[in-house]
């Protein structure tokens, strides 16, 4: 009997013991709770998954589905903050470096007022040349007027015809087919141009010239505005770097690049692909932290661009000199090995850069070149036969 009461308590203990571990759902306020294993110490429910990874896992309670330790829960939070307190520190240790980087940029920089008054002058010249080289019609060489004059003359043109236009005035018309559809003197049809001004500009300049000129122009007043306040107002160091008016000076300095890769290339579309690429260079230039090595990067890729369909049109020998200035005019912008005159040199190696750019000979160019010849035939002959 004693061995028998001993069994049923054996079976019931063990009965009891797997009731505790197996509790059925239907167990009513307690099913929640039965969905706890025992031994866990997290609270979380006990999923088929999670029976499956607690055998695989040689009873290891603390393994979650994703294979991480559950057991790191609770480091979360720490470490979510000092990941957070690392990035802050990584950026503020890359803005010094940025900062060190700007002042190293600009102690080698310094200029006098004076200095910085020349500098500013040195933007002169370029607008005031290109303007004179426009207008004084120098951009028609008397060579292309004798080319397009002995194609005539091999083409049968009558020159007698010329003996009447003399006596014809703007507006009026005369029938000469023999002028190639210029029948009418100096009047808006035939789109040439007579002024006492300037007696040498027999027609428009072309677009491409004009476009280049447009592109010297419009850098030079931001340009000189820098200068001015780097001479009156702005102290050495980061202010120079920083202020809206070298923001705008590196800015109109893309847009110069933009409108000068139409001068070159006479192309619309090429000229739209560095739009694009110069307006996010803009952009750039008006970020919080100024990098001064990213933008003159950008300033050397913005100028390869307008250089570039002097190659592919064969003008090798222009390409060659406008590279060869521009590699002058950064070594000594790079080195300033004149101190502070460095920067005034420099502004002086370039100028001789917008009229190279001016004979670059887009086919539009060309056409408009022909036809500013022939308008100069006209104009010669009238004034030989007066």
């Amino acid at each position: 009997e004693n061995r028998k009461k001993s069994s049923k308590k054996s079976n019931s203990s063990e009965s009891l013991s797997s009731s505790e571990i197996e509790e059925s759902p239907s167990s009513g306020a307690n099913s929640e709770d039965s969905d706890h294993h025992p031994s866990s110490k997290h609270g979380f429910k006990r999923t088929d998954t999670m029976q499956m990874l607690y055998d695989d896992n040689n009873g290891d309670d603390s393994i979650l589905p994703d294979g991480s330790n559950i057991g790191t829960l609770d480091d979360k939070n720490s470490n979510n903050s000092t990941s957070t307190s690392n990035n802050n520190n990584n950026n503020n240790k890359r803005g010094e470096l940025k900062h060190m980087e700007s002042m190293k940029f600009m102690s080698k920089r310094e200029m006098t007022s004076t200095q910085e008054i020349w500098n500013m002058l040195t933007m002169i010249p370029n607008p005031l040349f290109c303007g004179y080289f426009l207008l004084s019609g120098a951009w028609l060489s008397q060579s292309m007027i004798d080319d397009v004059r002995a194609k005539m003359e091999n083409d049968g043109v009558d020159y007698s015809a010329t003996m009447s236009l003399s006596s014809v005035t703007p507006g009026e018309s005369q029938s000469s087919s023999s002028f190639y559809g210029f029948g009418t003197l100096l009047d808006d049809n035939n789109g040439c141009v007579q002024s006492s001004w300037f007696p040498n500009l027999h027609a428009l300049p072309p677009l491409p010239m004009v476009m280049v000129f447009i592109a010297c122009a419009i850098h030079a007043p931001f340009s000189m505005w820098y200068h001015w306040n780097c001479a009156m107002t702005l102290p050495q160091g980061l202010p120079r770097l920083t202020h809206l008016s070298r923001r705008l000076d590196h800015s109109f300095i893309h847009i110069s690049s933009a409108i000068t890769s139409f001068g070159t290339s006479g192309s619309w579309k090429y000229f739209l692909v560095n739009v694009a690429y110069n307006m996010e260079c803009i952009y750039t230039n008006f970020l919080p932290d100024i990098v001064p090595k990213r933008n003159q990067i950008r300033i050397v890729f913005s100028i390869l661009a307008y250089f570039l369909p002097l190659l592919m049109r064969g003008q090798t020998i222009l390409f060659i000199e406008g590279i060869a200035l521009i590699v002058a005019g950064s070594l000594v912008f790079a080195t300033y090995p004149f101190g502070g005159w460095s920067h005034c040199v420099f502004h002086v190696i370039l100028t001789a850069l917008p009229p190279l750019l001016m004979q670059a000979q887009p086919e539009r160019t060309i056409v408009q070149l022909e036809h500013a010849a022939k308008c100069a035939i006209l104009h010669q002959d009238q004034q030989q036969y007066i």
